[in-house]
């Protein structure tokens, strides 16, 4: 019998240093219901302020920041300002992201972001309901713009044939229920 409890007890012991390997997780712009029973949804995270953000969040981002992690070379200043503007735009993505999806900000054919007053949302509206917190939102949807110029007149230098199409990279990735202009000066919300 005295055998047998060893035994018991050597078992238990050897499974206590055992490796334990934790399933792999991977974060996306959508959250699972695995990340939402971990993290919470994103509303009680931004509350806390705490921000995920994914670089494909941002368009072009994880080309660029590809070619200057991988690159051995000494990267020129262009590559690194584009880098850390890329950064910039996936950093405010989730920000920005509410505001789109509560008709705040829409899309313009022209590459830049536009404020919509009268096309908002209720849920807008009760979040933002004090000057200082729609101030907010116009800054950020001006720096948005800003930085969106710089990427805009960086890119638009270079030689390359593929940046014609980089002022509608924004505006093709526009969402389900988000404000897009159609033609100037007519807005409409994305089916």
């Amino acid at each position: 019998m005295g055998t047998f409890n060893l035994l018991i007890i050597l078992l238990f012991f050897l499974n206590c240093f055992s490796e334990l390997k934790p399933p792999a997780i991977t974060f996306t712009q959508s959250q699972t219901a695995a990340e939402k029973q971990m993290i919470g949804e994103d509303r009680e995270i931004e509350k806390d302020g705490w921000y995920i953000s994914s670089i494909k969040t941002s368009a072009h981002g994880p080309d660029e920041w590809k070619k200057s992690q991988n690159s051995t070379e000494v990267v020129d200043q262009k590559s690194e300002d584009l880098s850390i503007l890329y950064k910039i735009i996936a950093h405010t993505s989730i920000e920005l992201k509410d505001l789109k999806r509560h008709r705040y900000a829409g899309e313009g054919l022209n590459g830049f972001l536009s404020p919509h007053k009268s096309l908002t949302t209720e849920a807008f509206q009760e979040n933002y309901n004090t000057p200082e917190k729609i101030q907010r939102a116009d800054d950020l949807i001006n720096y948005i713009n800003e930085t969106r110029k710089k990427i805009y007149e960086i890119k638009e230098s270079s030689s390359d044939p593929g940046n014609k199409d980089l002022r509608m990279s924004f505006y093709k990735s526009t969402e389900p229920g988000e404000v897009y202009e159609i033609k100037k000066n007519v807005w409409v919300i994305r089916d």
